[in-house]
């Protein structure tokens, strides 16, 4: 529900300005789904307040929905959970040490005193088990961590690393703005949704598709896959999700250039 608000209301005057209809969305049933315990907006350096007003709730048109409620919690086996998560999502949690109301207690069982990476995949991590160890991921808030731990992964897997560097510029025509930023300055930066400069990759490696290449081939953003070569400026791979699994596809070299980074340029990848 990135910036929920703007989204539906767009939707809504689209499909009215189409259908000649002023009513909500054109008279047409518009089928929305999340939980707003998860979906709150992001708004890059804006405040709380700025932030829940961006939220879908704030929406002229949210009043003319019908609100269904899902009827079984897929966490009832761990009941204890499931009520700590809904608690948690309502802001009733009870915190013994009086913390600020915008930190969480999070309970000591279910902290990783140990290594997050062998709580996670396992002691073992090889090409032999890697479909196996595919159904675990590592959630990560900030890029960083998730460079941390990809390279501390790539280190346990056998076999040698092939080093890919990207190619970083400025989509301007001025040649005087190109100057105030060097290239070296271009590739210590890595905003989000873009792989790093420097990419470490090895055989048997997971890895994930960040851009739509062939909807029809099942090649969407969130793809993952299975390294099974590493070339020049092609990557072979076997699909481990979607429509296309066990599909083995070439993946080449495209242009990235993320949005809404903050930076006052436009950066190419």
């Amino acid at each position: 529900m990135h910036h929920g608000i703007q989204s539906c209301y767009k939707r809504h005057r689209l499909l009215r300005e189409i259908m000649n209809l002023n009513v909500a969305c054109g008279g047409k049933v518009l089928l929305l789904g999340g939980d707003f315990r998860q979906c709150l907006s992001f708004v890059p350096h804006a405040m709380r307040a700025t932030i829940v007003q961006t939220s879908l709730k704030y929406c002229n048109v949210w009043g003319c929905f019908r609100k269904l409620s899902l009827t079984t919690n897929m966490r009832s086996e761990d009941f204890a959970y499931s009520e700590w998560l809904l608690k948690l999502g309502d802001g009733k949690l009870d915190s013994s040490f009086h913390l600020r109301t915008d930190i969480i207690e999070i309970p000591h069982e279910m902290i990783c005193s140990g290594s997050i990476i062998k709580a996670t995949f396992g002691n073992s991590i090889s090409i032999d088990n890697i479909k196996k160890i595919s159904k675990h991921a590592i959630l990560c808030p900030k890029n960083e961590h998730v460079q941390n731990l990809n390279e501390e992964i790539l280190d346990i897997l056998d076999g040698e690393f092939h080093t890919y560097l990207s190619d970083d510029f400025i989509d301007s025509t001025d040649d005087a703005e190109k100057e105030n930023f060097p290239i070296e300055f271009l590739n210590s930066i890595t905003p989000s949704g873009i792989p790093c400069h420097k990419l470490k990759l090895k055989v048997g490696a997971i890895i994930m598709l960040l851009r739509n290449l062939n909807s029809k081939w099942g090649l969407c953003n969130g793809t993952r896959f299975i390294i099974k070569r590493l070339l020049l400026n092609i990557i072979k791979a076997e699909v481990l999700t979607g429509s296309a699994e066990g599909e083995v596809v070439l993946i080449p070299r495209i242009d990235l250039s993320p949005s809404d980074t903050g930076l006052s340029f436009k950066l190419i990848r």
